[in-house]
Parts: C-alpha cells; structure tokens; sequence
C-alpha cells in the first residue's frame, strides 16, 4: 500500500509545522509530547520590529512558538533548562480571552495534561 501524497494533493502545505487557532476549533484540547525546544529568530512583520522566541517542538514536527506566559508555565512545571522539558507532555489548547495590542484575538495556551486530551493530529 502506498503511503505517499498524490502528486497533486497540496493538504501537506497547507497545514504548515506551527499549531494554529484553527487547528482548535472545537475547542478541543491537544496532548503532545516534547521533542526539541529551541530559540529562533523571527524576522519584522505587520509593523513589528524582529523578535527572538522560544519554539517547542513536538512529535510529528508540530511546533509552538511560546508567549510569555506559555515560556513562563512550561519553566514552573518543568524547571528552567529546556534540556528537562524533552520528553515531557504537555495539552495545547485554543484560549478565546487572549489579547494582543489591545484588541481580543485569542490564542494558544498550555497546560497539564489530563486523561480528556485527544491524540496530537
């Protein structure tokens, strides 16, 4: 049985390696597993000046860019060398009350996992 994507099947870019709202839109919660945690450089947009970040990893090279507060949660649970977060799981889910600059746009929280996450994607 063959595996691959038809040649003509754009699905795979669509999705893209970074979780978004949309990947959330029933409100679900997401369990996935650590596999890499690195600081990356994002270049200028929308008026933003070029900002590093924290960047999780996940099995099947899912990735989350981590808030403040995200960054903030992972470095309680897990302490505060990313080294110890490999391995360790974590539930993503869709907040609706995020705001950024003021206005309400929702975003991406984490938090311990439980036993009513579904599987990663």
């Amino acid at each position: 049985m063959n595996l691959d994507p038809e040649p003509d099947d754009v699905s795979g870019d669509l999705t893209g390696a970074f979780l978004r709202q949309a990947d959330f839109a029933n409100f679900s919660s997401q369990r996935f597993s650590i596999v890499r945690v690195e600081k990356k450089s994002f270049e200028a947009k929308n008026g933003r000046p070029a900002e590093s970040k924290w960047v999780v990893t996940f099995d099947g090279d899912r990735c989350l860019s981590l808030n403040k507060t995200n960054l903030n949660l992972l470095a309680r649970w897990f302490g505060p060398h990313t080294r110890d977060w490999i391995g360790k799981e974590i539930a993503v889910y869709r907040d609706e009350s995020i705001s950024f600059g003021g206005r309400l746009t929702g975003g991406l929280r984490v938090r311990r996992p439980s036993g009513h996450d579904e599987t990663p994607f």
